[in-house]
C-alpha cells in the first residue's frame, strides 16, 4: 500500500514539473517568435518625457544580471542603427480604477480612492522587417501603496509607467522560452 502511495505521489510530481505553463501574454506567430535572436526598443511613438523614461528603464535594466539579460536576445540600443531581428514597442493607455459599483456606497470606514487612474503598459513585439505583429502582453503597476521611497503623488504615473513597464518585460521574458522549448518538442 505505502509503495503504491509513493508511486503515484512520484507520478504526480513528475506530471508537474514536465508539464509547462502556458505563456501569460498573446504569442500570435510562435515560429517567428521563436526564431527571433535580437530586439531594439522603438519609442519614436511615445511623448518626449516617456520615451525618456524608456530608454532609461532600458539602459538600467540590460546591465548584467537586471531583468533584460534574462530575455535570451540580443538587445540594440538604437532601432535606427541595428538590423534587430524584432522592434519591441511600449504604450502607457491611463485605466479607471473602480473600486465601488455604481449607485453603491462605500463600506463604512473606507476612504474614497485619491488617484482612480492607473497606467498599464501594453508590451508588443514586431517583426522588424514586416511589422507583423508576433507577440503581446498588458501589465499592471504595482499598488502604488506597495512601492518603498514612493515619492510624492505627482510622480505617481511615472512609478506606474515604470512598475507596469517591468511586469510587461518580466512577462516577455518567462514567455520566450517557453515559447522556443515548445517549438523543441
Amino acid at each position: 500500500m505505502k509503495t503504491g502511495l509513493g508511486f503515484l505521489i512520484l507520478a504526480v510530481a513528475l506530471f508537474a514539473v514536465g508539464k509547462q505553463k502556458k505563456p501569460a501574454g498573446q504569442i500570435l506567430d510562435p515560429t517567428a517568435l521563436a526564431r527571433v535572436g535580437s530586439y531594439c526598443v522603438d519609442v519614436r511613438d511615445l511623448p518626449e518625457s516617456q520615451a525618456d523614461e524608456v530608454n532609461g528603464f532600458v539602459r538600467e535594466e540590460s546591465k548584467p544580471g537586471k531583468l533584460l539579460t534574462k530575455i535570451p536576445w540580443k538587445l540594440y540600443p538604437d532601432c535606427r542603427e541595428a538590423s534587430a531581428d524584432a522592434v519591441i514597442k511600449l504604450q502607457f493607455p491611463r485605466m479607471n480604477v473602480i473600486g465601488v459599483p455604481v449607485g453603491q456606497a462605500l463600506p463604512p470606514g473606507q476612504e474614497p480612492d485619491q488617484n482612480p487612474y492607473r497606467v498599464k503598459a501594453v508590451l508588443t513585439v514586431l517583426d522588424a522587417e514586416s511589422s507583423k505583429t508576433l507577440y503581446k502582453n498588458q501589465a499592471d503597476p504595482l499598488d502604488p501603496g506597495t512601492i518603498e521611497n514612493q515619492v510624492s503623488t505627482g510622480d505617481l504615473p511615472v512609478i506606474q509607467r515604470r512598475n507596469a513597464m517591468y511586469g510587461a518585460f518580466w512577462t516577455l521574458a518567462q514567455d520566450v522560452p517557453r515559447v522556443e522549448q515548445s517549438k523543441e518538442h
